[in-house]
């Protein structure tokens, strides 16, 4: 588990201490987490929060050893990923959802509207020649 993270087992609040950067990539805010010990910014500057996760210990559950592969399929060793984020149940509503969006996002930005040269099924006029203020 992570050493920035404070538990109080009988409570279920979790404890995070982040060091506030600005973020390159828009006008906004995030928040990094770092180790309280490790920070480049002095310890009165860090803003400390409490989130609230029910029916959760810290440290309940173990940490998973991935292997690492590049495109070609050769071992480059291996990777220890946090128990406590990689290793909980499934919620399979939430993927059926995300696939779902995914999906659905991907048909769109093909749609229009035909215009009026575009339609087709009628010999008739469309408009009169003269009085319209058209050129």
């Amino acid at each position: 588990s992570s050493s920035a993270a404070v538990a109080d087992v009988n409570s279920g609040v979790r404890v995070m201490e982040g060091q506030i950067l600005p973020n390159v990539y828009s006008k906004g805010y995030s928040t990094l987490l770092a180790p309280a010990n490790e920070a480049l910014i002095p310890p009165e500057l860090l803003s400390s929060k409490t989130v609230w996760t029910p029916d959760r210990e810290l440290g309940q559950y173990e940490d998973l050893v991935a292997r690492v592969t590049n495109f070609h399929n050769e071992d480059n060793g291996f990777m220890v990923l946090d128990g406590d984020v990689f290793d909980v149940p499934i919620r399979k509503d939430i993927v059926h959802r995300v696939v779902r969006w995914q999906l659905a996002k991907r048909q769109q930005g093909t749609h229009s509207t035909k215009t009026i040269s575009e339609v087709s099924g009628t010999g008739r006029k469309p408009y009169k020649q003269k009085g319209t203020g058209r050129a």
